[in-house]
């Protein structure tokens, strides 16, 4: 008798573990983790995103990491091309790193936004060749942010600038 209820106890338990896992959702990809693609840092400070305007390769499968570093401000990255949100990172309360990794993306320009601040807006420009990282040398994130990584050593071709994005996108 007791072996039987020791039996249904064990099954009752892990049936109840097993529904607590799949509630705990998606955190969504490592920051940190490895990478196979260009790797982009946005930074969230003072309910402003650093860099508002940034470059990434075309063709290339790219990850964008929020660094918010607003203390005990809730922020989160939604992409978009045109209405089409293409992904986003989970929200996360500052200071701290969530991330998206989205497929290979071809040029144009697409526009990243806090959903929660509507005043955070920022654009991805993707171009053939280009590097992942600020457009503007005056928008580099401060000397504590973490490194852009294009996930080669090798440098990037100048960009070419005769591809631009189709008009409407």
């Amino acid at each position: 008798m007791h072996r039987r209820a020791r039996s249904c106890l064990l099954a009752a338990l892990s049936l109840a573990l097993a529904v607590l896992a799949a509630g705990c959702g998606d955190t969504g990809p490592d920051p940190l983790a490895s990478f196979t693609g260009a790797s982009l840092t946005i930074q969230a400070r003072d309910l402003t995103y650093a860099p508002v305007i940034a470059t990434a390769p075309a063709n290339t499968p790219l990850r964008l990491i929020l660094d918010n570093k607003d203390a005990g401000v809730a922020h989160n990255i939604h992409v978009f091309q045109g209405e089409t949100e293409l992904g986003n990172t989970r929200t996360i309360e500052g200071p701290g790193l969530a991330a998206v990794e989205l497929p290979a993306l071809a040029p144009g320009r697409y526009q990243f936004a806090c959903t929660i601040h509507p005043e955070m807006i920022g654009t991805v420009l993707v171009q053939i060749g280009a590097p992942a990282g600020p457009s503007d040398p005056a928008e580099t994130p401060p000397p504590d942010a973490p490194s852009l990584d294009t996930g080669s050593d090798a440098p990037a071709p100048p960009a070419d600038t005769s591809s631009d994005a189709p008009a409407g996108s």
